[in-house]
Parts: C-alpha cells; structure tokens; sequence
C-alpha cells in the first residue's frame, strides 16, 4: 500500500502574510514529498503487512510493527502523518474561534480559548530543537498540551492530534531566518555585559544545536550548568548533542539524568526511553 501527502486545500501564496509562498512550496513539495518517498521505499515488501491499514492506524500500534522497518516509519511515517496534518488545519480563511463541543471541551479543561492559546504557545516555544507542539485528546479522554521531539507522533504514545504546531526551522526558515542570525548577535552582547549569565549560554547552545554545530552547543549548555542554570532541558539538549555525535555512552548518561529528573512525566519518559533503545541500536 502507498501513502501519499494530502493535497491542500489553498494555493502556496493563500497563507500569506503570515507564511510566504515560497516556505510553503518548499515545505510541501520538497520537505514532505521527500518524506513520503522514503517512507514507501522503506515499506517495499511489506505490502501485506501495510494492506489496508491507514499511516495513522500503523504509528497507534507502532509497537506491532516488524522490528527491521520500525525505525522508518517513526522517522518517516511520523513526518508524513505530522506534516499532513499540520497542512490540512491551515487555510486562506480559518476559523478564528471553535465551537461546539470543542469550545465546551476547552472551556472545561483550560479555562478559556486564550487559556489554551498560551497553554500551546509556550510548550512549543519551550520544545528544545526540533519537534511538534501538540492539542491532543489523551488516552482518558481528555483534552490535553503536549509537545514532541523530531518526528514523534502523539499517535504513538496512545494520543489522538487535533492540532499541531511545527517548529522545524524548515516551517519558517525561509521568512524567519534573520531573527536566527539575530538572537545570536543577542546572546553574545548579553554576555559581554554579563559573563555569567546562564540563560544567554542556554540561547547559544540551543542556536547552535539549530544549525548542527553540536560541540558549541555543548560547550555552552556546560556552561549553562556550570553558572547552576542546568534546566532539565537543558541536560536533554546535551543527551542530544552527543546523540548526534555518536557518543552514545555520554548521551545515555544524561537521558538518565533526565529520566531520574522527571520521573513522573509519563510522555517524558517514554520518548526517553525510546531514544534510549535507539542509541543503543546504531
């Protein structure tokens, strides 16, 4: 069986102002295309496993799948499901406000729509590197905030998405890129007139690990915990460092951190232990 990207519902430059033609062309056409491309490739000979299952129904059960393309269809098959539905909520002329049921729903859970708005704003804003923020319905029922590293999709920890935002650099880079180049400049001025300001080598690390310049980022996430500004984040954000190093014995010893750090996040400590699996893979 094949996947395929769902075809959108508005013209490239109907996003505009707020995303520029070209970022959602590439974002579509090249990005997502590409994701779907190796998602079938890895499928190949699977047809009789994958027949008749939708890409959604194979991330819920991700734990059934055969070991050998495991590893694909979270990387691949979580792009393509997060990405399609990611596309599919945008539109020329959205709804600015919900109602029905889902109002009642947040209005319960959250307060109130502005509630839910920051709620989400700000787990996204706080995702360290890649990754998704999340409006999910839990595995009670309930409406829930959550956010996920690289291509993890709620969908395999038992979650139904309803709403996402993407804060892969590639959503926005291209309209957004300067602010990068900015913040850096930011950082760096700060430190001038305060050499021992954590957060500021917390915004470095975290702007280089952006551009996979890992061995800055660790040098300035160090630092970070040097000057006790070491956020559970942070200790997260070194793990990762290193992941992508290929130091997978320095990164398992601070996902252990983390995992001792925040041992009652169950979400946490899922994708822990899952990046846990992995390293010990490759």
């Amino acid at each position: 069986m094949k996947y395929d990207k769902l075809p959108l519902q508005y013209k490239f430059d109907q996003l505009e102002p707020y995303i520029d033609s070209e970022t959602v062309c590439i974002h579509y056409t090249k990005h997502l295309q590409g994701y779907v491309d190796k998602l079938n490739k890895a499928l190949e000979g699977y047809e009789q496993f994958t027949n008749g299952k939708t890409l959604e129904e194979i991330l819920f059960n991700i734990e059934k799948t055969p070991i050998e393309i495991r590893k694909d269809i979270i990387r691949q098959g979580g792009r393509v499901a997060n990405h399609n539905l990611y596309f599919s909520i945008l539109g020329s002329k959205p709804k600015k406000y919900p109602t029905g049921q889902l109002l009642n729903e947040i209005n319960r859970r959250f307060g109130d729509f502005s509630a839910l708005k920051e709620e989400l704003s700000n787990k996204s804003i706080n995702q360290f590197g890649a990754g998704y923020g999340w409006l999910v319905i839990d595995k009670k029922g309930e409406l829930d905030v959550i956010s996920t590293s690289n291509q993890d999709s709620p969908l395999m920890f038992k979650m139904r998405p309803i709403l996402t935002i993407d804060i892969w650099e590639h959503a926005y880079y291209l309209k957004y890129k300067n602010n990068l180049e900015k913040s850096f400049t930011y950082f760096k001025d700060a430190l001038n007139i305060d050499e021992n300001l954590g957060r500021a080598y917390i915004g470095l690390g975290e702007y280089y690990y952006s551009i996979h310049e890992y061995t800055d980022a660790l040098i300035n996430y160090e630092k970070a915990i040097d000057l006790q500004e070491g956020t559970i984040d942070v200790y997260f954000g070194i793990a990762m460092c290193y992941k992508a190093l290929k130091q997978y014995e320095d990164a398992l010893s601070y996902l252990q951190i983390v995992h001792q750090a925040d041992s009652t996040n169950e979400l946490y400590i899922k994708r822990n232990c899952r990046d846990r699996k992995i390293i010990n893979l490759n």
